[in-house]
């Protein structure tokens, strides 16, 4: 019961965002690439953030029935792949063990980057009505912007493509990644682009309390050898 209450709240949430947002840029699909495997990268980034709620998995391998599905994992490759029905179903030779992050159901992922963006690349494994990507205009998803669903990818795909969003010619600073009530939301190759130049992601702060505990330990040791020097 507690986890239908939270879907219930996390997605009027998503509906309150949509519906009280003034200054909303759309976001657009920029480009999309229908030739799946074609020109991907024969590697894979899986981007860790420490910014997450819920159950987020990250550097992920193969697939788990009901539980997440490789974005590597085409379903129409036919002949040309290699079909395993341990690791999820067709896999493009090549692609099978290459890293992918998955978030779990009601569960969100926030990444922040280190300069404004103006676009967002990733390869979407199965685009879903319940996968949302909200883009902000500040840092650690603060200035809702706008945001967009699986289900605007449905009539041009059937997922596992590398696709590229805009948020209406407009910058943004952060985005947050969610899958509503269902699992799950996978992907790869997750990157933001300002004007055509790679955009890093921020740097994951230290514990505010990270510094005092090394000292306290710098301290711990340098009693230690004063007391062993006494007992010599």
């Amino acid at each position: 019961m507690k986890l239908n209450n939270y879907a219930v709240a996390l997605a009027l949430s998503v509906t309150a965002l949509c519906a009280f947002s003034h200054d909303a840029k759309a976001v657009t699909i920029s480009f999309q690439d229908d030739s799946d495997f074609a020109t991907l990268p024969g590697s894979s980034v899986s981007p860790y953030t420490s910014q997450t709620t819920g159950i987020v998995y990250f550097n992920e391998l193969g697939s788990l029935p009901n539980i997440y599905r490789s974005p590597f994992e085409n379903a129409n490759s036919g002949n040309n792949g290699v079909y395993d029905p341990n690791n999820g179903g067709w896999q493009q030779p090549g692609f099978a063990n290459l890293p992918y992050t998955s978030i779990e159901g009601n569960a969100t992922a926030t990444y922040t980057f280190a300069t404004s963006a103006t676009s967002l690349s990733l390869l979407w494994g199965s685009p879903d009505s319940y996968n949302y990507i909200a883009f902000y205009s500040g840092p650690n998803g603060t200035g809702y912007e706008d945001m967009i669903s699986g289900s605007a990818l449905w009539l041009q795909t059937y997922g596992h493509d590398q696709v590229t969003l805009t948020l209406g010619g407009e910058s943004f600073d952060s985005v947050v990644l969610s899958s509503v009530g269902s699992n799950a939301f996978e992907f790869a190759n997750l990157q933001a682009m300002n004007l055509g130049t790679r955009v890093a992601l921020q740097p994951t702060p230290l514990p505010a309390a990270l510094p005092l505990f090394v000292g306290g330990l710098g301290i711990v040791g340098f009693l230690a050898r004063s007391r062993k020097r006494k007992v010599c």
